[in-house]
């Protein structure tokens, strides 16, 4: 969850610079391309909610959820970094300033990926239970020589 805060916090920013800063006739919020890159942050950063909100109700349930933690942090890290990164650019100079809190956030959030396990560690984590009960049912249909 700690993640996504930031991650929230710099695309509300943006949105209020993007419908703030006029370009070309029409405010920022008014450019497909912002728009859209508005649209699939908001559904990333859903997304990742929605995973924490998973992993932290089987937690409450009394299940360890280790997989469903790691694919959280995995997940919810990227999308933060992925998101912040958007954000200052789309605030130009300002972006990078001090005045807004997105310079702070771009110097932190790359950190995010390391500092509860690298992501590689996580991955393999999902990966070693992705494979641990494969059936060969499945492949039944497969022609052999």
């Amino acid at each position: 969850m700690r993640f996504s805060w930031m991650a929230e916090r710099a695309l509300d920013v943006a949105k209020a610079y993007m419908a703030d800063r006029e370009a070309f006739g029409e405010s920022l919020s008014e450019k497909q391309a912002q728009r859209f890159a508005v649209a699939e942050a908001e559904t990333e950063l859903h997304a990742a909610r929605t995973m924490v909100r998973d992993a932290a109700g089987k937690i409450a349930g009394g299940a360890e959820a280790r997989i469903e933690v790691a694919m959280a942090k995995v997940f919810t890290a990227r999308v933060a970094q992925e998101t912040v990164d958007p954000a200052v650019q789309c605030c130009g100079g300002n972006g990078i300033s001090r005045d807004l809190p997105l310079a702070d956030f771009y110097e932190a959030v790359r950190a995010f990926r390391i500092v509860d396990g690298a992501d590689e560690v996580h991955k393999r984590s999902i990966v070693w239970a992705a494979f641990e009960e494969t059936d060969p049912a499945e492949i039944e249909p497969v022609v052999r020589y």
